[in-house]
């Protein structure tokens, strides 16, 4: 009995950090799978809050998922990631080639990479099939010199992801739907690292997802790191989180072929009940750091959508790339709800306008309901030979000219916008309480109507973007009314305008990094840098004393969570 009583005793005793993250203590035990999902499931029966359970090496195809509902880590042994670009035109096979890539890119001499075609729009090319790989023999400023040893495919191609080799590798057997159930626990933060889950183009293996996150009342926030996410185009979602909570952070998603229908992510909050009736937590009001779901140094490759921003759902994209990937949101039309806000922040859009390999991105954001800010970003128009000019961001009101949703039709017999405005449209959140749509209610059938809480999109580097609004079609309503009438400019949405008393969240978020912790919304920027600076002072005596009692040479500490990137400033990743 006394190992068990040991094991209770130690499972209790937590640190309490960050508002309410619990922390195993230096006791917790480490349990090594094979990799099959039923060694993972079978460990997880004995292990307790703090443990680890880790994959090895190897790729590992599962037939059945994992349900994990306590405060585990889950770590493979290296997922591998995208790490840049290249446009240089290229022939397929061995010996050395040269790639102009982005400058500063964590590349150094004797690496092995992975050179991968990016997919063709057209279906000709899956890109996954057109690859080269060896080791750098140089990397300098903008140039990459490789000596290949392996490829597969053929042709020249100009449309390149540059990638670092996976170690842990886990991908859908025929009967795993999905790969991955996290469920919050209240004893601490389920975390999950260091795996490549890979789902290839299959039939079979439609309607899949990789990883599932539940929330649960008083869970903590579920963390995702250093992971890649490749997906096929046959309706498959990477990642599901159903909570308005939580973290990931350097992971790659991407697709090949180019994704219509499959998402890196689906976010629909269906608990979350009172996100429409309470105050947005925009960038420093979320004091807390567990308002909203953050994704931060991640990167998107080859989605027309790649976020299905959905019911209740409050995300954050910071210091991300979103490299020819679009996103879209749901309204109240074929939701009840819609989806809440998004904030895109520190990032970068990328576009390939040659003609040829050009994929068919129709906006960066196709927007059907509430509201949402855009910032400090480096984003081109979508404009080529081959497709024409397209909306930055596309806007619409699709119950004007919808029977669906619980305010079908809202814009038939009307003109001019005379049902101004629609339940929880684009433009509009939750701000005074008090706002009453157009035929004076303050809720309808489902929760509270909104009421103004315009978009912002300011301090964008390049053309100034292309707003658009458009409308659902068809004949499904009589005499319907227009989204031009209800979504406008200086009122609904503000361009080049800076959002009145916005302040960015502390970056990086400190479950990240378990650094300093957020500042409330009365800190100034100046108390956030006092706090850093603090820190980084404590650390740096912590260092100092370790080198004088080793009496050794003091090296230079590990970044936390194996994560290089810990500047600020726009797309950390491809600089």
């Amino acid at each position: 009995m006394k190992p068990q009583i040991t094991r209770t005793i130690r499972a209790t005793i937590f640190i309490l950090i960050f508002g309410g993250l619990l922390v195993p203590n230096s006791q917790a035990r480490v349990y090594n799978s094979d990799g099959s999902a039923a060694s993972v499931q079978a460990l997880l029966k004995g292990a307790l809050n703090g443990d680890t359970i880790t994959l090895p090496a190897g790729t590992f195809t599962w037939t059945t998922g994992v349900t994990i509902s306590k405060a585990i880590k889950i770590q493979g042994a290296g997922s591998g990631r995208i790490i840049g670009r290249s446009r240089s035109n290229v022939a397929v096979g061995t010996g050395s080639k040269t790639f102009t890539t982005q400058a500063g890119l964590n590349i150094s001499a004797g690496n092995m990479l992975r050179i991968e075609s990016m997919p063709l729009n057209n279906g000709t090319l899956d890109g996954r099939g057109t690859w080269m790989q060896g080791t750098v023999t140089s990397y300098s400023g903008t140039s990459l010199v490789m000596n290949v040893t392996t490829s597969g495919g053929s042709g020249t191609h100009d449309f390149w992801k540059i990638e670092t080799i996976p170690a842990t590798t886990i991908s859908h057997g025929t009967d795993a739907n999905t790969l991955f159930v996290l469920n919050e626990s209240n004893a601490g933060s389920v975390e999950l690292t260091g795996i490549r889950f890979a789902q290839f183009s299959d039939p079979a293996q439609s309607n899949t997802t990789s990883i599932v996150i539940q929330s649960i009342t008083n869970g903590q926030p579920v963390l995702i790191h250093d992971c890649w996410f490749s997906e096929p185009t046959s309706n498959h979602i990477a990642l599901l989180p159903a909570t308005n909570q939580g973290v990931v952070w350097n992971c790659s998603f991407d697709a090949s072929p180019f994704a219509y229908s499959t998402l890196a992510v689906q976010r629909e909050v269906m608990r979350a009940t009172t996100a429409w009736t309470t105050p947005s937590t925009w960038g420093a009001a979320d004091t807390t750091g567990r308002n909203n779901f953050y994704f931060e140094g991640c990167d998107f490759h080859a989605y027309l959508n790649f976020l299905s921003n959905d019911d209740n759902s409050r995300t954050v994209l910071r210091h991300c790339v979103f490299d020819n990937a679009g996103m879209g949101t749901h309204g109240a039309d074929s939701s009840p709800y819609g989806h809440r806000y998004f904030e895109i922040y520190d990032s970068e859009f990328v576009f390939n306008s040659t003609n040829g390999d050009v994929l068919n991105i129709n906006w960066w954001a196709y927007v059907r309901g509430g509201t949402f800010l855009v910032t400090d970003c480096i984003m081109p128009l979508i404009q080529s030979q081959d497709y024409g000019t397209k909306s930055s961001f596309n806007m619409t009101v699709m119950s004007l000219q919808r029977n669906a949703g619980p305010d079908a039709c809202w814009g038939a017999g009307t003109s001019n916008g005379a049902l101004y405005h629609c339940p929880r449209q684009v433009g509009f959140g939750y701000v005074t309480g008090n706002g009453k749509d157009g035929v004076r209610r303050l809720t309808d059938s489902v929760t509270y109507v909104g009421d103004s809480e315009p978009i912002y999109i300011w301090n964008i580097t390049g053309p100034t973007p292309i707003i658009s609004t458009s409308d659902y079609g068809g004949n499904e309503c009589s005499n319907p009314d227009h989204s031009s009438n209800y979504i406008r400019a200086g009122r609904d949405y503000f361009v080049g305008t800076l959002k009145p008393g916005y302040q960015k969240f502390v970056y990086p978020h400190p479950l990240t990094t378990s650094g300093p912790p957020p500042a409330t919304a009365a800190n100034s920027q100046q108390q956030i840098n006092k706090k850093e600076k603090k820190h980084k002072k404590a650390e740096k005596r912590k260092r100092t004393r370790a080198q004088q009692n080793s009496g050794g040479e003091m090296t230079e500490p590990q970044a936390d969570n194996g994560n290089p990137n810990q500047s600020t400033g726009i797309s950390d990743l491809w600089n």
